[in-house]
């Protein structure tokens, strides 16, 4: 059997939940796979490892376009990004030494951070593991390209374009998906669904989402609790982690919506695919993940205000698909809510454009094409070989 060890992190929800997809989809290939997950910061550097993701989320949350500026400044290659490939948080022997001492087949990397490193440690010859490197966004930014990279999964044919235009090889790129967990794959009944939650059949369910960390505006709560849209909805908001939002909303719920929706409040769900899945309408930030698990399900999506950089990628690739449309101020949001929450014609439309695209099993294809990675012949393993060298 072949042992994959993935790295990823959380820089951001979707990069551990592509690793988690990945690991559920392997158990359908257990014969042929056995996939390890490591968070790259906390098991190299332990003690950078919440002083990193705290400063990620405060420059998301406080300085979005401070964040978008500095993405679009190092989408090509440059001094910047160059500076940027070599900054890691262990040196590269030992890195080479933790990663050998796993014995990998393959490495696999969700982190653009993590790719990087690996790529540096191959280039060193400290490390004779192939790389597949899963983005995990409609993206060409050159953070996720590195030269030692064996295989690019990427999400969609469009990705696929914009990497060769970069320089890629075809032949180191394959199309499976940006991984999602199986179960979102699973057949359902959106009338099954909404009994076992208590929901009717009868009036459309929006669910309103902003990823793991539950990044949900406060004009998109009033526009929920408040008078300005007319026609009842049944409203699904989901807090994540987000707890401070949750005990914010369930305040809110006990005073009573102005609007007389049916608003039901949660936080971080396990089943998360069961809530999409019996719902018309998602409004949502454009990440990388929760946007393909809806498309998955072939939910339509309103996006609102992405966040500058690889979500606004990932909105362009959506809107132009056909499967979403996108709100950039509050006033957008309320008119294509109403106009889309009740009109059967634009939602079957938007659902359709979701199939198109077809991302059903993109993790179990993911997969696969790791095993494909794994199984080729290859030199000698590093941890045989490559002795380790001072950085």
């Amino acid at each position: 059997m072949k042992k994959a060890l993935v790295l990823t992190g959380d820089f951001g929800e979707g990069h551990k939940q592509a690793a988690q997809a990945l690991l559920e989809a392997s158990r359908n290939v257990s014969s042929q796979i056995r996939l390890e997950i490591r968070d790259f910061i906390a098991w190299t550097r332990p003690y950078l490892h919440h002083v990193s993701r705290f400063v990620y989320m405060q420059g998301v949350k406080h300085s979005p376009s401070l964040y978008g500026y500095m993405f679009e400044k190092t989408r090509q290659p440059g001094r910047l990004m160059e500076w940027l490939r070599r900054f890691r948080p262990v040196g590269l022997s030992r890195l080479a030494d933790m990663i050998n001492a796993e014995r990998p087949d393959v490495v696999v990397s969700t982190l653009p951070m993590a790719s990087a490193s690996v790529s540096l440690a191959k280039a060193e010859g400290l490390l004779g593991a192939p790389l597949v490197t899963v983005i995990t966004d409609h993206t060409d930014h050159s953070y996720w390209l590195h030269p030692c990279t064996d295989l690019y999964l990427v999400g969609s044919e469009q990705a696929r374009q914009m990497l060769q235009r970069a320089g890629v090889p075809d032949e180191r790129i394959a199309v499976t998906g940006i991984p999602v967990h199986p179960k979102f794959s699973f057949p359902f009944s959106k009338p099954e669904l909404r009994k076992k939650y208590g929901l009717r059949t009868d009036v459309p369910v929006v669910i309103v989402m902003g990823g793991g960390y539950g990044l949900i505006g406060e004009d998109v709560v009033d526009l929920f609790f408040g008078e300005r849209l007319e026609e009842k909805l049944q409203v699904l908001f989901v807090c994540g982690r987000n707890r401070r939002l949750y005990r914010k909303l369930l305040a809110r719920l006990s005073e009573g919506a102005l609007s007389g929706h049916d608003i039901r409040v949660f936080g971080y769900v396990s089943d998360i695919h069961e809530l999409m899945a019996l719902s018309d309408l998602l409004v949502t930030k454009s990440g990388g993940l929760t946007t393909s698990e809806a498309v998955t399900v072939e939910l339509p999506m309103i996006l609102y205000k992405p966040i500058p950089g690889q979500e606004t990628d990932n909105a362009q690739f959506l809107t132009s698909a056909g499967a979403a449309t996108q709100a950039h101020n509050a006033a957008e949001l309320e008119r294509l809510v109403r106009e889309t929450a009740r009109d059967p014609a634009r939602l079957e439309a938007m659902r359709a454009a979701a199939r198109r695209l077809q991302t059903k099993h993109s993790a179990l294809r993911a997969v696969e094409a790791i095993v494909g990675v794994a199984e080729r012949s290859r030199p000698q393993p590093a941890w045989e070989r490559a002795p380790s060298l001072p950085v």
